[in-house]
């Protein structure tokens, strides 16, 4: 074996250890990736407070509060939220009615305080995620066959487009706390503008004497993420699911049209026919739209479809020429301001019923 004098191996390792300096130059390491969050601190985590959001009842219909419609409230909860005992939420509660609530939504909101948007470093990020913890004790409220709905929604304070989060989803009916996840475009929310997110719980439908009920909300984050080092841009392909009626093209509606909102899309309007559980098996629906409650005349073709008992679908109402106009103008506004007339009656025809629900008209843009 040959031996390399001191002075020689001295230099050997020199050598060496430039050549893996200039390798290491060549080859690209594996970026890091860098991830804001909105609106952070407490206003994510309630850990030990509200954080700043605030909340606000909203009720439509046929709605004397505590008797014909559900009275709504929001409440700060110090423990048991998504951490464990030590852990705070906040929570959107439904009182109960003690006559038979028919023709009424009931809605809470809960608001975050106003964030201005950075993305990643003031620019834009690669992804943009939204998640929010659930904790659901309706099960209740559904088994009785009423809309129960969560949705959330980033709120332009300084202008431009809404963007939602998440359609609308019924909670479910297993206690305890879970993770809803939404993912948007990286582009749809525009970097240096105002923002604020929304918790939405509507409460309506056809049933009968309801009891209480709450859904707690924890965790809410809005992740905008980027790779170290790419420059961040994202472009501006937003998913297009703003529902916030702005500038842009107009995209197709959701597969899964949430309560209390109509999706106008190429000259129909795209609702949801839901079916109450009372009536079995199978519900037989007549649909139309109308300008108004009472004495409203049709603004759409009425259409027939069959929904299964507690279920519901999407269905097309094509509209009415002399209207098209008029419903172009309402999916600029932000109120309800067109009545959903669904004439139900059960497959064997034991049950019959009507129902109106106020939609306000959206079309979803990119």
């Amino acid at each position: 074996m040959n031996i390399l004098p001191s002075r020689n191996v001295s230099a050997a390792m020199v050598l060496a250890t430039a050549m893996l300096a200039v390798l290491a130059g060549l080859i690209p390491g594996r970026a890091d990736a860098a991830t804001t969050e909105y609106p952070g601190g407490n206003a994510t985590t309630f850990a030990t407070s509200a954080g700043g959001w605030t909340s606000e009842a909203e009720y439509a219909g046929v709605c004397l509060q505590g008797l014909t419609c559900p009275e709504m409230s929001g409440s700060y909860v110090n423990t048991g939220g998504a951490g464990g005992s030590g852990d705070g939420y906040i929570s959107a509660n439904s009182g109960g009615t003690t006559l038979a609530a028919l023709l009424s939504t009931s809605t809470l909101h809960w608001r975050s305080p106003a964030f201005t948007y950075n993305g990643v470093g003031g620019k834009q990020p690669e992804s943009l995620k939204f998640s929010v913890g659930v904790n659901p004790g309706v099960t209740s409220l559904l088994n009785l066959g009423v809309n129960v709905d969560i949705s959330a929604r980033a709120v332009a304070v300084s202008g431009g487009g809404d963007q939602v989060l998440v359609d609308a989803v019924s909670p479910g009916t297993t206690a305890g706390w879970k993770t809803i996840n939404g993912e948007i475009g990286p582009g749809a929310l525009e970097v240096g503008k105002q923002y604020r997110i929304e918790l939405t719980l509507s409460i309506g439908g056809l049933a009968a004497v309801l009891p209480a009920g709450s859904v707690g909300f924890d965790d809410v984050s809005l992740r905008a993420t980027t790779t170290s080092g790419n420059g961040g841009d994202g472009g501006n392909g937003g998913n297009g699911g703003n529902g916030g009626n702005g500038k842009g093209t107009v995209l197709p509606p959701p597969k899964n049209v949430p309560a209390g909102k109509a999706f106008y899309y190429k000259g129909r309007l795209y609702v949801r026919a839901r079916c109450p559980r009372r009536f079995k098996p199978v519900c037989k629906i007549n649909a139309v739209l109308l300008t108004r409650l009472h004495r409203g005349r049709a603004m759409t073709r009425p259409i027939r479809t069959r929904v299964r008992s507690g279920k519901f679908r999407r269905v097309a109402l094509v509209v009415k020429p002399r209207f098209r106009k008029r419903v172009s103008q309402l999916a600029k506004v932000k109120h309800k301001s067109v009545v959903l007339r669904l004439r139900i009656k059960s497959k064997r025809g034991k049950h019959k019923g009507t129902v109106y629900n106020s939609l306000r008209v959206l079309e979803r843009r990119r």
